[in-house]
C-alpha cells in the first residue's frame, strides 16, 4: 500500500507523485494530499473546513490545479480548484 489512509488516489501528470484524500489528525477533517511514489513525505494541500466527504481530486494535465469535490451534511455537493502555485482554493 503507497497511500497509507489515503483514498482515491490519482497520478499526477509527471508521474511522480500522487493527489489523494485523507485524514487530517489535526484539523480532524478530510484533506486533500499530495504524496510520493514510495508513500513518504506527505504534504496536506489544503486547510478547509467542513469537509468530510471529499472525493475525487483530479490533477490538471499540466499540474498547476487539481479540481476535487466535497459533499456536506445536507448532501449538497461543492466543487473546488486549488491551484499549486499559489495554494489558494477556489470554489
Amino acid at each position: 500500500m503507497v497511500v497509507e489512509f489515503g483514498m482515491m488516489g490519482k497520478w499526477f501528470p509527471s508521474g511522480h507523485k500522487i493527489i489523494c484524500v485523507g485524514w487530517s489528525e489535526k484539523l480532524q477533517s478530510a484533506q486533500v494530499f499530495e504524496i510520493n511514489l514510495v508513500g513518504t513525505n506527505r504534504k496536506q494541500l489544503t486547510n478547509l473546513d467542513n469537509t468530510r466527504y471529499l472525493s475525487g481530486p483530479v490533477v490538471s494535465p499540466d499540474g498547476k490545479y487539481t479540481a476535487f469535490a466535497n459533499i456536506d451534511d445536507q448532501s449538497t455537493t461543492e466543487l473546488f480548484l486549488l491551484n499549486y502555485e499559489s495554494g489558494v482554493v477556489h470554489k
